[in-house]
């Protein structure tokens, strides 16, 4: 991100070809099951299996390795209770998913790469019509192939089946921010949050990332530094760090992505990483940019 400008008067991003959704009810799909008895059904008999699903829905919003892990032993606990419990397989592939993305040691990646991709595609197999199957899909594509067509589109399927989604809003904007789209990420996020969902960090995260990439440093400042206070290092402290390098705390930032870049988050590490690269060769240190560079490349 260093040497971003900006001038507001650069040509806008082309579209590409990309359809901003509408919202979801004008969205039409080719004959779904009846919505009703889609959502009211429980999809397991097993109440302790039920009980182990509900636990790994609250601590995956807890964006905290600790909560992450203790999502996937839920999930994997309603699986023993009900094999056949597909919610809880589709639990498991985004909670997997969110290991790789934020947790997972360098040893570890792969291993939770392919833990996701596996169960959302398990999910999808035994309910095509299940919208949170069709979630998990999204989590996988944006959290290890970041695949924006490929989140937008299965988020955008499990809106059409479940419109109660939150998460499936907040990929989109996620989608939306990585293409560049900022007004319509902001749009998507707040359909998300008016469902008024137990996820409050990841719409924070994404009105902080869509200020930062904007160049209004400081209202992302303030919302990453709350971002820290309720999450862990490695949902935004690697934006934090930018956004105190960006908003005149040039030598506090640089710190905090030195340090950072020891995480043991494979991709925590990798990123803040090569953004201490970036500073350090914004700030006219060539040979120190090229070692950290050679730092990052040298990790698995």
């Amino acid at each position: 991100m260093c040497g971003y400008t900006n001038d507001r008067s650069q040509e806008p991003l082309p579209r590409r070809g990309y359809r901003f959704l509408a919202p979801v009810e004008t969205l039409g799909v080719a004959d779904p099951p009846p919505t009703e008895d889609r959502l009211r059904r429980r999809y397991t008999s097993n109440a302790a299996a039920y009980e182990h699903y509900l636990r790994g829905r609250a601590a995956l919003v807890e964006y905290t390795r600790g909560g992450t892990r203790r999502a996937v032993e839920a999930f994997e606990e309603a699986l023993k209770r009900d094999p056949a419990y597909v919610l809880a397989r589709a639990g498991r592939a985004m909670a997997c998913a969110d290991m790789y993305l934020r947790f997972a040691t360098p040893a570890d990646v792969d291993r939770w790469g392919t833990c996701a991709e596996t169960e959302a595609r398990a999910a999808l197999d035994v309910d095509s019509d299940l919208a949170e199957a069709h979630l998990a899909r999204a989590a996988v594509a944006r959290k290890r192939e970041f695949d924006w067509e490929g989140t937008i589109a299965a988020s955008q399927r499990a809106l059409v089946l479940n419109p109660n989604l939150d998460q499936a809003h907040f990929y989109i904007a996620a989608a939306y921010y990585h293409l560049g789209y900022m007004d319509e990420a902001l749009i998507e996020m707040e359909r998300g949050r008016r469902l008024h969902g137990a996820d409050l960090v990841e719409p924070l995260r994404i009105e902080a990332l869509v200020a930062l990439f904007s160049g209004n440093f400081a209202p992302a400042r303030a919302r990453l530094e709350e971002i820290s206070r309720r999450s862990s290092q490695p949902i935004g402290d690697t934006y934090l760090a930018l956004a105190y390098y960006y908003s005149g705390s040039a030598d506090r930032g640089r710190a905090m992505l030195e340090s950072l870049a020891s995480h043991s988050s494979a991709v925590t590490a990798t990123r803040s990483g090569a953004a201490f690269a970036a500073v350090l060769a914004a700030q006219g240190d060539p040979a120190a940019a090229r070692a950290a560079v050679r730092r990052v490349l040298s990790n698995d």
